[in-house]
């Protein structure tokens, strides 16, 4: 919602059609991801670990899940970089 506030949609006649798309997908991922590596945090299940009777860190699927980590941090970084190249890109020439 901030995203499309803030800059709105991409309308397909503007001259810098593409730098506007890359700054408002851009956003959505980081959002997305941001969630994902939050979810893949083991201070996430020591939280969820506080309202449930049994440990959500013992079990297969966070094993498995916090595997990849690492992985999307660099993802999330790699986006958000993104993110702010195309938005300085974007404010420049507009």
């Amino acid at each position: 919602m901030v995203t499309i506030v803030h800059v709105g949609l991409p309308s397909p006649g503007e001259p810098y059609f593409l730098t506007h798309q890359a700054v408002f997908y851009s956003a959505i991922i980081n959002f997305l991801l941001t969630l994902v590596v939050f979810t893949s945090c083991k201070s996430f299940f020591s939280l969820v670990s506080l309202f449930s009777s049994r440990n959500p860190l013992s079990g297969n699927i966070f094993k498995r899940f916090y595997r990849f980590h690492s992985i999307l941090w660099w993802l999330l970084a790699a986006s958000f970089i993104a993110h702010i190249v195309a938005g300085i890109i974007h404010a420049v020439n507009t």
